[in-house]
């Protein structure tokens, strides 16, 4: 599935000029993932199975970085409105065209980018709130 969709994308992106980077292995850590994760315009989440969970601890990390994500859509429809917005849902053979589409408009990108911020500065409230909450006093 994920080497199909680098595939599609390459397909769709590179005779527009821009370049594709995909990782689909663990091998990139620290300050090199982080520079990495900062120098795309757009990240794309692709599940492993069809209709699984929402890689939620992935995709927190890239809207806290302020990352425009574009991921598939996943089995639980409640947490995807959750991200809605903050993160652009696509069927896996459709993502190509929303990544093109992305890519030619940069004020999309920082509309989603900003929405992710948003998005990831809340749910770190809301967890720290909970925490609060659950602590003995």
């Amino acid at each position: 599935r994920r080497q199909a969709l680098e595939a599609a994308v390459r397909a769709a992106v590179e005779p527009r000029g821009f370049t594709v980077m995909f990782r689909l292995d663990f091998g990139l850590f620290g300050a090199e993932r982080e520079a990495a994760i900062r120098g795309c315009r757009v990240a794309l989440n692709a599940h492993y199975y069809p209709r699984a969970a929402l890689e939620t601890h992935r995709i927190n990390y890239l809207l806290g970085l302020g990352c425009c994500v574009v991921s598939e859509p996943s089995a639980d429809a409640e947490l995807d409105a959750l991200y809605e917005g903050a993160v652009v849902f696509a069927a896996l053979e459709d993502i190509p065209v929303y990544v093109v589409e992305l890519l030619e408009d940069e004020g999309a990108v920082a509309a989603v980018a900003a929405r992710g911020i948003a998005l990831a500065d809340e749910l770190v409230g809301l967890a720290a709130a909970r925490a609060r909450e659950a602590l003995p006093e």
